[in-house]
């Protein structure tokens, strides 16, 4: 819906964790260039983890990467990361195919900017791990693989025969 509100030019969003500063998020913006659409990428080789995730997030941040690397064929390190920024054009394209609202939201956003072409970087990052973040890797990791594996049935090629 926030999508759908937005009055200037350029939609950018981070975690409301602040993992990304909000310094840092204006260096995205400035960087945008030509491109559709910047990521911040905490796995680039310029990335700065000032304060780095446990090790079992790390791990599964790392597994969902692939995961989600595999199944929707993407060129990005770190889809995960939360600090986006996107031309309004490239949302509006995109933003009544959008359904997914929980953890796979950057992933379906992504695949729609993808299939559709837009250039999109990926950008060395300043990211720090948030002590405070709730996330409770047990319940969510079935939560998420479940939700990409949905997201991939959605946006399959085989959908339509099926139908």
């Amino acid at each position: 819906m926030g999508f759908k509100l937005v009055k200037g030019d350029i939609i950018a969003y981070v975690d409301a964790d602040g993992a990304t500063s909000s310094e840092e998020l204006a260096r995205l913006i400035s960087n945008i260039g030509e491109y559709d659409g910047i990521l911040g990428s905490r796995w680039l080789r310029n990335s700065i983890i000032s304060k780095k995730q446990p090790l079992s997030r790390k791990i599964a941040s790392r597994v969902f990467n692939i995961l989600v690397r595999g199944l929707f064929l993407f060129p990005y390190k770190d889809t995960q990361c939360g600090a986006k920024v996107f031309k309004k054009e490239v949302i509006k394209s995109v933003v009544n195919e959008l359904g997914t609202t929980n953890f796979a939201f950057d992933v379906d956003l992504l695949y729609l900017i993808h299939k559709k072409g837009h250039k999109i970087k990926e950008f060395p990052t300043v990211w720090a791990d948030q002590d405070a973040s709730t996330l409770n890797l047990k319940k969510v990791v079935p939560i998420m693989f479940a939700s990409i594996i949905r997201l991939r049935l959605k946006h399959s090629i085989f959908k339509n025969l099926i139908a």
